[in-house]
């Protein structure tokens, strides 16, 4: 099995700094041993890490600086634990074959650049180069500083987006709300409708025909209180008799104010008639062609935008209208 051994002048991949302490050498050696994944104990190579201390045979080691590092996948917590085990691991086994050395464990938790690989760089004792060790020392205490400030700024940068996704999410509810509760929020509903019945004259001969009509109406629906504001006209059908009895011509036109309740599609409600009616029974009856008041009780279903039926019963001081009406809402 091979490993690669990486015999350089400074630490420059080194990412933290190590401790207060220097130790003075004048050769490093360094190699890399890498983990398997998601393991703090098996190496990807067993016996990597033997091949690497192999190199160290019959020299005085005073240092062993062990990076401990993970891949970027999983969580933060999840990688700084295993990056942590790991260099445990190794400064264990550098220990049992280097009693003396002192052992610097370092976790950077996920790094891209070196994944599961574990760095570890060994100082051999020597103090005749100790500007070189302190020089080292100091460029390891910046890159601390930077990778710490790096790491705040990232989680400084996850808070505010979480902030952000929150206040996204306030504002969605509010606005929801703001459609439930409000009496005029958004686009007013219009309703038209075709109707049929039969209408019954209440004075004098008590005469009953049929009749068709229409209406139009705004329709609030946001609320379960549910008002409306519309206009309806009807007409007796010519040629029609019921119980062998005719009337000429019956027209109602009637503006309406009304409210209902809604409750999944089913509507119930009452209107209240404000109009004009022309009554031509016979050339024996006098006609009428005056101001009437009225009212009307409503039940039917509605979708939220589709096809409604209504029934409706409705009386005026000279008519009783009795009608199905089926309409569109748009």
């Amino acid at each position: 099995m091979k490993l690669k051994i990486i015999m350089t002048g400074c630490l420059s991949s080194l990412n933290l700094f190590v401790g207060n302490s220097l130790s003075y050498a004048s050769e490093e050696i360094g190699c890399k041993v890498e983990f398997q994944n998601n393991s703090s104990v098996s190496f990807a190579i067993e016996d990597s890490l033997d091949q690497c201390l192999l190199k160290l045979k019959g020299k005085n080691v005073d240092t062993a600086i062990i990076i401990g590092s993970a891949s970027s996948s999983g969580s933060i917590i999840r990688n700084q634990k295993l990056a942590k085990e790991r260099a445990a691991t190794v400064g264990r086994v550098i220990k049992s074959k280097f009693p003396d050395a002192s052992i610097k464990e370092i976790s950077i938790g996920a790094s891209k650049e070196n994944g599961r690989k574990i760095e570890i760089n060994f100082l051999v004792r020597d103090d005749t180069d100790k500007q070189k060790i302190s020089e080292l020392s100091q460029t390891l205490e910046n890159l601390q500083a930077t990778t710490q400030k790096e790491r705040l700024e990232w989680e400084k940068r996850e808070e505010e987006q979480r902030i952000a996704s929150l206040n996204d999410k306030l504002i969605q509810e509010s606005i929801h709300e703001k459609e439930e509760n409000s009496f005029f929020y958004g686009n007013p509903n219009f309703r038209v409708a075709v109707s049929s019945g039969m209408n019954t004259i209440m004075k004098d001969s008590q005469r009953s025909y049929l009749a068709i009509g229409g209406e139009f109406a705004w329709i609030n629906r946001n609320t379960l209180f549910r008002p409306e504001i519309g206009a309806k006209l009807t007409s007796s059908i010519d040629g029609v008799a019921i119980n062998n009895q005719e009337v000429t011509r019956v027209i109602n036109a009637f503006g309406f104010l009304g409210a209902g309740i809604g409750f999944k599609g089913f509507v119930t409600g009452a209107r209240v008639l404000l109009g004009h009616e022309w009554i031509n029974i016979d050339s024996d009856t006098n006609k009428v062609n005056g101001f009437a008041t009225g009212g009307e009780a409503r039940l039917g279903y509605e979708c939220k935008k589709g096809f409604s039926i209504f029934a409706s019963y409705g009386r005026t001081p000279r008519i009783q209208m009795i009608s199905i009406d089926a309409g569109l809402s748009i």
